[in-house]
């Protein structure tokens, strides 16, 4: 729950224009405007520039993690276009609370599951204006998407508006919440 609140909370100053850095965590803007183009990244995190004690192994700098997180998500909607359940499989946490911009919340399980019997088949998910919050074991991902989706035989294109969060877990990342709100056409 405390994570959920957390995304809100950097949705609603992301909504406000603001652009901060909290706590431990690093603000990264990253420009996609569309597959074809490299993403484009300004970092506020000071870890770039730092330099490791002797002795110690090296860390990904938070600016690595958000670029990654930014990259692996774009992996994941690619996934879900393509019906690759497998790495879908691999990047879903079993916990998922995958909130769509219907209000239906879907589990791993039910999500995966909708994929594989063909009751919802994404066609394209293609995100534009990401943004990237490292909170050290967590990532939030704010930004647009534009989603083209066959939902009981019913097709659909839109853009949503979502929060997306990474948590690292036994040294991989995986999401673990998606919330998304449709965007007035």
């Amino acid at each position: 729950m405390r994570l959920l609140a957390c995304a809100a909370s950097v949705a609603a100053r992301w909504r406000a224009g603001q652009e901060r850095r909290h706590g431990i965590g690093a603000t990264t803007r990253i420009g996609l405007p569309n597959a074809d183009q490299p993403a484009t990244m300004h970092s506020s995190s000071r870890a770039a520039g730092r330099t490791r004690p002797e002795g110690r192994s090296r860390r990904t700098s938070m600016a690595d993690n958000a670029s990654m997180i930014v990259e692996l998500d774009r992996k994941r909607m690619q996934a879900m276009a393509t019906k690759d359940i497998a790495m879908l499989e691999t990047v879903l946490a079993d916990d998922l609370v995958y909130t769509h911009s219907s209000a239906r919340v879907d589990t791993k399980r039910s999500l995966i599951d909708a994929m594989v019997s063909g009751a919802t088949v994404y066609t394209g998910v293609d995100p534009s204006d990401v943004t990237a919050q490292d909170l050290g074991e967590a990532v939030v991902l704010t930004g647009l998407a534009q989603i083209r989706v066959t939902s009981n035989g019913t097709p659909n294109a839109f853009v949503v508006r979502f929060t997306d969060v990474y948590a690292r877990r036994d040294g991989r990342w995986q999401m673990v919440t998606w919330q998304s709100t449709r965007l007035p056409t």
